[in-house]
């Protein structure tokens, strides 16, 4: 938490206990119900609003893992379709087997299953961002989320090396 919002949390944690302590002194009993109440209220407006907060970072972490996810698929689309010289040239030259599943190179079908399991994964991904309301949960979404976005980097990187035909001109 900044320094200027712990600043604030705690003059408003002190400000409503002196004032149930007011209300109390003041109103004896019902006065102490009051400001019982008071401070329940303040307590659980301050923690919400850490809570919120630090649910908003877990929404952004898990965006931007699924950034790169969506980055590797991007590369690999632009590899697949691009009409660009280098994708049609690296395409058919220099990795044609990259395009095949089946071609023999199992870091290559690996890599094919993990493009499809990681446009399945996305695809889900943002309605569990917003339907997920705790710290806990969105955690371990997050720990899902950059454990396919690095498998899937690895697995591209490989596939692309292990694709390769040797150059002999």
């Amino acid at each position: 938490m900044a320094r200027g919002g712990l600043t604030a949390t705690v003059l408003v944690s002190v400000g409503s206990v002196v004032t149930a302590l007011l209300l109390a002194y003041g109103f004896g009993y019902p006065g102490a119900l009051t400001g019982v109440a008071l401070v329940s209220v303040t307590a659980i407006a301050v923690f919400r609003r850490d809570s919120d907060r630090e649910l908003h970072a877990l929404r952004r972490s898990i965006e931007h893992s699924a950034s790169d996810i969506s980055g590797v698929l991007h590369q690999w689309h632009e590899f697949h379709h691009s009409g660009a010289p280098e994708h049609v040239r690296d395409r058919t030259r220099h990795r044609p087997r990259l395009l095949n599943p089946d071609c023999g190179v199992d870091s290559v079908r690996r890599f094919h299953d993990a493009a499809r399991s990681s446009e399945t994964f996305l695809h889900g991904l943002q309605p569990k961002i917003h339907a997920t309301t705790t710290v806990a949960a969105l955690t371990s979404l997050l720990h899902d989320t950059d454990r396919h976005a690095a498998r899937l980097d690895s697995l591209w990187q490989r596939a692309r090396r292990e694709s390769g035909t040797p150059d002999i001109s």
